[in-house]
């Protein structure tokens, strides 16, 4: 069986940011309020990131994050201290995982220690190398399962670039399928092939990134909606995930049992 390399989104696909925003509630006195900051929270965040990547200029995505925060604060009518800014800040270094992502940790562990090929995992981030090993540090179910990924976290910094930019992808196929020296597996050099890179994450613009640039996906619907987006049959090439799954263990099985 070939090695395959698995790359994990982390924000929103292994890490939870719901509870950010009783944390809000906590600040602001005000649930709505706070639901709506968080939703603009995470719209200004991610439109930021896209903007600042459209005119070839990058700042790490903490900036990012602390400039959207700010800004969706204001649209909310909400004043937020600056204590209050860096507490929220802060909270991106302290969330669980969601409920599926343990269990799917452990196959891969079992996978490694048993399976008889190199399976390797990364964490593949817009966070920088170093906000991203302090989630996982701080992470009781990360923390514990720290030994299943590749050191250091693939983070976009490499690039200067943030996703769903094609340098993003081409740095992590890079990443991916580079050979190593004294790896398990069936393989012996411990080389994978640019058929065998996979991504799992639960965002549909990293899904519709990675697919451009050849990637195998499996994204994670939580939700259950299926899949609604269209930005693929605007490309022209209708693309989409590879596979659908309700969660970071099924995606896990997915990808295994593709190779049996």
């Amino acid at each position: 069986m070939p090695n395959i390399s698995i790359a994990f989104d982390l924000y929103g696909t292994l890490l939870s940011t719901d509870a950010i925003s009783d944390q809000v509630a906590e600040m602001c006195g005000d649930e709505t309020k706070a639901k709506q900051i968080t939703s603009l929270w995470r719209r200004y965040q991610l439109e930021y990131s896209w903007r600042i990547t459209a005119m070839g200029i990058y700042r790490p995505f903490a900036d990012i994050t602390e400039a959207a925060l700010k800004h969706a604060a204001a649209e909310a009518g909400v004043p937020l201290s600056t204590e209050a800014v860096a507490a929220l800040q802060r909270s991106y270094d302290a969330l669980s995982v969601y409920g599926d992502v343990e269990q799917g940790l452990r196959q891969l562990e079992s996978e490694r220690r048993e399976g008889g090929r190199d399976v390797r995992c990364f964490i593949f981030s817009n966070g920088t190398a170093a906000a991203v090993s302090a989630s996982v540090a701080s992470s009781p179910t990360l923390s514990r399962y720290a030994a299943v990924f590749e050191k250091p976290p693939l983070s976009v910094e490499a690039v200067g670039a943030f996703k769903p930019a094609s340098a993003v992808y081409d740095h992590l196929v890079a990443e991916a399928t580079a050979s190593r020296s004294g790896s398990g597996g069936s393989g012996g050099d411990g080389a994978v092939g640019v058929d065998d890179v996979w991504l799992v994450t639960a965002n549909p613009f990293d899904v519709v990134g990675a697919r451009a640039s050849g990637i195998k996906v499996v994204w994670i619907d939580r939700a259950g909606t299926g899949w609604i987006d269209r930005l693929g049959e605007v490309i022209g090439t209708d693309i989409g995930p590879t596979h659908i799954e309700a969660g970071v263990h099924e995606a896990v099985l997915r990808i295994l049992y593709s190779y049996v």
